[in-house]
């Protein structure tokens, strides 16, 4: 006797193939000694009903045969497909590490009492340059990974079991590497998500992990350099192994005690720690190598220490900075003659001059052994 519970009194007859209140009994076919069946047809079972099958025996006993009852066994008709997402990860992003995968499924099929009806998730993680899967410890060929999933919570509006799960891959994930994972829920009827585990063109996301830091070197002014009055720029290149994001730059006057630093519009006084500053030609760079610069400074005749760093995309910023240290000299340099001296007379015997003879001074430069020249002119 098979009864449909969510319709009441509703019996199923396999003779005319239809359901109605009178209690109908399908004679069963003994196919081997103690083994039985009844072929149901298929069109008697209706997505998410649940059932009640009762069976009764009949001896062949004379006068009369013995009746025997099995108890009652329930159970549910499911072909309705469960659903599953990965939260947390973007396709075709870089990440600077992963320490689990996780997402969501449900199934709109609910087992009362038993509960939910969302029976697993499997994932498979491809690595794309091996060409191999991972199978829990290691990488080899085609391997499914089950997941953790909790109890879950029924979502009465929805009408559907919700469920979170999750995955923490013991792997070491390879720099500049780049990964596929795939996702698949199935329900406790045996239903798949559509979603294939192996296929290339089915659902995934592909991520590529990036644990190298950028890095940024300031080229000009050149380390050591001297400079005279102009509007220097200052330039530099950058890198990674993936992709940039920005360029900061820190200018610092080390001529002044205490320091100042460059913030971008003035020279500011110390503040106990490095002015870092930038500009909108060296932010959202998006590419992994280019060249910079800076425009703006406000010079002043001073030594100055010019230090780079760079950010990648995934927020690492670079671990080596290097400094180039140059000067500025914006004054003109002063000379004086101290040999022979002004308005005095000179002969070739008692009072000779046998050199002329000065002083230079330069402001942060000096003055080269060739850097001083001096002329003579006669006036009668």
């Amino acid at each position: 006797r098979l009864q449909d519970l969510q319709q009441g009194a509703t019996y199923w007859n396999e003779g005319t193939k239809t359901w109605g209140p009178a209690v109908a009994w399908n004679t069963a076919v003994i196919y081997s000694p103690g083994y039985w069946r009844v072929l149901i047809s298929s069109t008697a079972y209706v997505n998410g009903r649940k059932y009640e099958l009762y069976v009764k025996g009949t001896d062949s006993s004379l006068p009369a045969a013995n009746i025997g009852y099995s108890g009652t066994q329930r159970f549910w008709f499911d072909i309705s497909k469960p659903a599953s997402s990965v939260t947390g990860l973007t396709d075709n992003s870089t990440l600077q590490g992963l320490t689990a995968i996780s997402g969501t499924a449900w199934d709109s099929s609910h087992y009362d009492p038993v509960g939910t009806s969302l029976q697993n998730v499997k994932i498979t993680l491809y690595n794309t340059q091996s060409g191999q899967y991972f199978n829990g410890s290691g990488w080899g060929g085609y391997s499914e990974l089950n997941t953790g999933l909790d109890a879950g919570t029924f979502n009465g509006g929805a009408g559907r079991w919700e469920h979170n799960w999750t995955i923490t891959p013991s792997t070491g994930w390879a720099n500049d590497y780049s990964y596929e994972v795939r996702w698949q829920a199935a329900d406790k009827a045996g239903n798949a998500e559509l979603n294939s585990l192996a296929n290339p063109d089915a659902p995934k996301i592909k991520f590529t992990m990036d644990f190298q830091a950028p890095a940024a070197v300031a080229t000009s002014p050149a380390n050591a350099g001297i400079y005279g009055a102009g509007s220097w720029n200052l330039y530099g290149t950058a890198s990674d192994n993936q992709a940039l994001d920005r360029v900061n730059l820190c200018l610092k006057n080390i001529s002044n005690t205490p320091n100042k630093y460059w913030n971008g519009s003035f020279w500011q006084d110390n503040p106990g720690y490095d002015i870092w500053f930038s500009s909108e030609n060296l932010q959202n760079l998006g590419g992994n190598a280019t060249n910079f610069y800076y425009s703006g400074v406000n010079w002043v005749s001073a030594s100055f220490e010019l230090s780079a760093r760079s950010l990648d995309d995934v927020g690492r910023w670079q671990s080596v900075i290097t400094t180039a240290a140059f000067t500025i000299d914006m004054q003109t340099p002063a000379s004086s003659v101290t040999l022979p001296e002004n308005n005095k007379a000179y002969n070739n015997s008692g009072n000779p001059i046998s050199s002329i003879q000065g002083v230079s001074s330069a402001d942060k430069s000096g003055i080269p052994n060739d850097g001083v020249e001096a002329w003579v002119r006669a006036l009668g």
